[in-house]
Order: structure tokens, then C-alpha cells, then sequence
């Protein structure tokens, strides 16, 4: 019995290394080659499989790009419920875009692969309008933050963080990018300090 969960286990394993093999492989050759003219065969051999090893997985590219788009998505919504949750309301806006910044910093060829992928001319309208981040960051924000002024603000300062964090990923100028994150958060830091909740505490027992 025990051996058999092992096996399993190991198969499990198996799969998903491939599966991320071909999507790393299909991101790099989209934001390179675009998606029309990268081929399946570019696809397997950047991954080191045969085609239909891949057609095990994915129906097709527009399957592929498809599932990078809700993985990638679903990432970024992830680390921004995170922020949102664990430092803005707990740390106020300071901590949150260190935060914000950090992830950036982690994953900045992963976010210029995005972002080359966005301009994409022939990406399906599924993916196009699954990667309308700032929406995204609206409906966040709202689920989080209770009056319409205080989303607004919060709205205004991650168009402003977006923008760098784009230029950052594309030129790799890490400290033009930590200047401008700092800058950002003197100049917001009293437009939003009054807005937001106080943190929620603990009483103390006396």
C-alpha cells in the first residue's frame, strides 16, 4: 500500500515538473517569437519533449496560453489578497508597498514576460480581458476597503505602483525602481493614512 502512494506520488510529481516545463517553455517563446509564430515543435523541444507529449496535457497553444494567463492571474491575485490583508491594513501603506515592491523584485522576469505577452496582437479575447490587472486591483480593493474615498485613493497609488513596476520589469533598473517606490509612499503616505481602518487588535485581558 505504502509503495503504491509512493508510486503515485512520484507520477504526480512527474506531471507537474513537465507540465511547468512546457509552460515556462510557451511563455518564453510567446513573449519572444509572439504567439503566432511559435509552433508546438518550438514548444517541445525548448521544454525537451516530443510534441505529443505535450498534447497529453494541453489541447493545443490556445490551450497553453490560456493556462499561463489563469496561472500568471492567479498569482498576482494571490500576492496582492496577501498584501492587502497582512500589511496594508496591518502595517499601513508603507509596509504594503515593501511588500508590493518585494514580490515585484522576485518575479521581475516573470512580470516582463507578461508583459511582453500583453502586447501580444493575436492573444484570444478570453486571455486579453482576464489580463486587465488594474480592474483586477479595483475589485480587490473594494472587497477590502470600506468607503469609496478611501478606494479611490488606494486606486490612484496602484496605478502609479503598476506603472513603475512595469518599467522596472522591462528595464531592469532595480534602483531607479526602489526610488520611485519610495517616492510613491511619501507622497501618498498622508492621503491615505487617514482613510483606513485602524489595524485590528486583540483586546488585552486586564
Amino acid at each position: 500500500m505504502a509503495v503504491h502512494y509512493k508510486e503515485k506520488a512520484k507520477c504526480e510529481q512527474m506531471r507537474e515538473d513537465s507540465i511547468r516545463r512546457i509552460l515556462a517553455a510557451a511563455m518564453q517563446l510567446f513573449a519572444v517569437n509572439g504567439y503566432t509564430a511559435t509552433t508546438m515543435q518550438m514548444i517541445a523541444r525548448e521544454a525537451n519533449l516530443v510534441p505529443s507529449g505535450i498534447y497529453h496535457y494541453f489541447s493545443g497553444k490556445e490551450g497553453l496560453l490560456e493556462e499561463i494567463i489563469n496561472r500568471e492571474v492567479a498569482a498576482i491575485d494571490k500576492t496582492l489578497n496577501i498584501g492587502f490583508q497582512d500589511h496594508l491594513l496591518q502595517e499601513g501603506l508603507g509596509g504594503f508597498l515593501d511588500y508590493m515592491a518585494d514580490s515585484v523584485c522576485e518575479h521581475r522576469e516573470r512580470i516582463a514576460l507578461l508583459c511582453q505577452m500583453v502586447q501580444l496582437r493575436c492573444m484570444p479575447e478570453y486571455c486579453r480581458c482576464k489580463l486587465q490587472i488594474l480592474r483586477m486591483i479595483g475589485e480587490i480593493i473594494r472587497e477590502h476597503l470600506p468607503d469609496s474615498a478611501t478606494q479611490e485613493a488606494l486606486r490612484k497609488i496602484m496605478t502609479d505602483f503598476t506603472g513603475i513596476a512595469v518599467f522596472y520589469a522591462v528595464s531592469g533598473r532595480r534602483d531607479i525602481f526602489i526610488q520611485q517606490v519610495e517616492d510613491l509612499k511619501s507622497r501618498r503616505e498622508t492621503l491615505l493614512f487617514s482613510r483606513l481602518p485602524l489595524p485590528v487588535t486583540a483586546e488585552i485581558p486586564i
